[in-house]
């Protein structure tokens, strides 16, 4: 299965891009709001964290449709320096309040990963500055 992110640009929000000091919570500037023609309107040009940058659900056909990150929530990420921990960014819902958790658990990926709760926020009014 090629996923692609379709609509979905959760990633240009949550997490921070230091290479263009994107703080967390925060949609990147260069994000846009049409996404008939691509996500980014430096996407060539694009930083190596956004070009290098993939979530789970992206990387993982196993997971179901529903927990891509626009739709769920939740969007998952590990990286090569966070040494087996499960990077866990949620938007509009919660982990304890998602079917995810209970599928991360079923699959076996408590076992290999720690869970570890980077961002929570509900609304844009729990991100200074926006």
């Amino acid at each position: 299965m090629d996923r692609r992110c379709g609509p979905c640009h959760t990633c240009c929000v949550l997490p921070p891009i230091e290479e263009t000091s994107k703080l967390a919570g925060v949609k990147c500037e260069h994000a846009r709001q049409n996404r008939v023609n691509g996500c980014c309107n430096i996407y060539r040009k694009r930083p190596d964290a956004c070009d290098s940058f993939n979530c789970v659900w992206l990387t993982s056909p196993e997971m179901p449709d529903e927990f891509r990150p626009d739709r769920s929530g939740i969007m998952l990420s590990v990286s090569i320096e966070s040494k087996g921990k499960l990077h866990i960014w949620e938007d509009f819902n919660s982990m304890e309040e998602s079917p995810i958790l209970e599928w991360l658990k079923e699959n076996g990926v408590t076992k290999h990963y720690e869970l570890v709760r980077v961002m929570k926020r509900k609304t844009d009014d729990d991100v200074p500055g926006t």
